[in-house]
């Protein structure tokens, strides 16, 4: 039984040793594991106070069986003594060779020494005079005992006393004779009978020590199922909170019971009813609000040309009311004017039709380096940059999107760029293609004037412009465009040096259907 013990706090040392950091942080922020050392505490606890009950009155159940034993051996042992001292007057004269004779004939009968003390508490006899002789013990007797018997005239009386380390029941008897007078002390000591409950003592308590360990074991299994069943719900309601969004619909949890997890899922639920409806007003007015900004800024753009192009219309007007002698020139001049702001007005409603268009083509599957070259080929032609091609050696670099909309995509990032070197001597656009976690990546870098930091956070915004012309959509519908085909766009940029953009592309597969057929 020690050793089983002994096992079992080796290996909660150990635990507590390699992993007491780890468990410390659990008890602190799980509930979980607060639960399981509650109910395995509890169950410990009570198994300790009924331990400890259990032996108390076990101990005090075998102090009574015993003193009742002791007290009816006594008392058999004081009938017989009494039966052969019947004619006697006084015990200090009898024969005491006899005398010992009897005692250590009744204490082969009843298994126990035997002594007897007169009225003084003074020796007379034993059935083991040895003891006494070698001063194991003294030849007066327990005073405590002296007191019951003698003065308090106890009948019977119990007491625990002790040779060296040995300790032992003595039970103590007055002698009377048949005259009626008292004429000694009889003493029984039972050294046997200490043993036996010393026996059944440790027994009950490595009884108890066993099924204390078995009980720990089997309640600390029992607790972690059973605090796996008490906190799955609370699991699930944590699982389904953490996934809470406002982006997409959120599932509600079906809980039966009507119990206090159940009305905090049905709290749960009831936020989710109102997370949906606060998230449709908000899309709504997300809409309005975009809607307004959007007529807002065509206003604004519409506006720009229209004033030079009224001017113009009425610089013209006049012109032929007086007779100018060069309309013809000014109409020629006054003309051109008016192809440009139309042309730009043409821009504007191309740049706010390309931003507001959703639901691109994503189940195509398009040659990233074939629609980047075809793409390059035009800016070639009217702007004086360097490109610089660093792509795979491969026939084909598949992507899944459409050609119209690569071409959208890297019109906006290359005229960006361009636009970005316009005060630079030297124009050049370096584009690499590589595959990476297991998509096609690209990095368009200019030798630009870089970003401002303070612009940095708000560069994909729409409308937001650090050039004195166009409209700040270019980058905003780059970033649309990519969430739309399940791609990023990101860039890294130094003042003064160049901005580097990043693009993900999903990798696209290739057609294996037979042409033939």
């Amino acid at each position: 039984s020690m050793l089983f013990l002994f096992s079992v706090v080796f290996v909660i040392i150990f635990i507590a040793l390699f992993y007491g950091k780890t468990l410390r942080k659990s008890f602190q922020f799980s509930l979980r594991a607060r639960l399981q050392l509650i109910f395995f505490g509890s169950v410990l606890g009570i198994f300790v106070l009924l331990s400890v009950v259990t032996l108390y009155y076990f101990n005090e159940g075998n102090h009574g069986r015993i003193k009742a034993e002791l007290k009816e051996k006594a008392h058999s042992v004081l009938i017989e003594l009494q039966s052969k001292l019947s004619n006697t007057e006084d015990i200090t004269t009898y024969n005491h060779a006899l005398l010992e004779s009897y005692l250590k004939k009744f204490s082969m009968v009843f298994f126990s020494d035997i002594n007897l003390y007169d009225t003084s508490g003074r020796l007379i006899v034993s059935s083991r005079p040895e003891i006494f002789e070698k001063s194991l013990q003294s030849k007066w007797m327990n005073p405590k005992a002296y007191v019951h018997i003698q003065l308090n005239r106890q009948l019977f009386y119990l007491s625990h006393e002790q040779i060296g380390k040995l300790q032992y029941y003595s039970s103590y008897m007055p002698l009377t004779l048949g005259n009626g007078r008292e004429a000694g002390i009889l003493n029984l000591p039972f050294f046997a009978r200490q043993n036996e409950i010393q026996h059944s003592y440790y027994q009950m308590l490595t009884n108890l020590i066993n099924l204390f360990v078995i009980t720990g074991i089997l309640g600390f299994v029992f607790m972690v199922f059973l605090s796996k069943i008490l906190t799955k719900p609370l699991r699930i309601l944590q699982l389904k909170m953490n996934a809470v969004s406002i982006d997409h619909k959120n599932e509600m949890i079906a809980w039966n019971e009507n119990d206090e997890i159940g009305q905090l899922i049905g709290a749960y639920n009831q936020m989710v009813e109102k997370l949906e409806h606060s998230a449709e007003m908000l899309k709504m007015s997300e809409r309005e609000k975009a809607w307004r900004e959007m007529a807002r800024q065509i206003a604004h753009e519409i506006r720009n040309p229209l004033t030079p192009m009224k001017l113009n219309v009425q610089y013209l007007e006049k012109a032929y009311q007086q007779g100018d002698e060069q309309f013809g020139e000014r109409i020629k001049n006054i003309s051109n004017s008016l192809i440009s702001q139309i042309d730009t007005l043409n821009e504007v409603a191309g740049m706010f039709s390309d931003f507001s268009k959703t639901g691109l083509q994503q189940n195509q599957n398009t040659d990233l380096i074939a629609t980047l070259e075809s793409s390059i080929a035009l800016f070639k032609k009217s702007y004086k940059v360097e490109f610089t091609l660093d792509y795979p050696t491969e026939k084909q670099v598949l992507v899944n999107a459409s050609a119209q909309d690569l071409l959208r995509i890297f019109t906006n990032l290359i005229k960006n760029a361009i636009q970005a070197m316009e005060n630079k001597e030297k124009k050049s656009v370096k584009i690499k293609i590589y595959a990476k976690s297991n998509a096609w990546w690209m990095e368009i870098i200019d030798s630009g004037k870089g970003i401002n930091p303070q612009y940095r956070t708000r560069i994909f915004q729409p409308y937001f412009t650090t050039k004195s012309t166009g409209t700040g959509l270019g980058l905003a519908i780059v970033k649309n465009m990519m969430k739309e085909l399940g791609g990023e766009v990101s860039f890294e940029s130094e003042e003064g040096i160049g901005t580097r953009f990043f693009l993900k592309f999903r990798k696209g597969q290739p057609d294996t259907s037979d042409s033939d057929e």
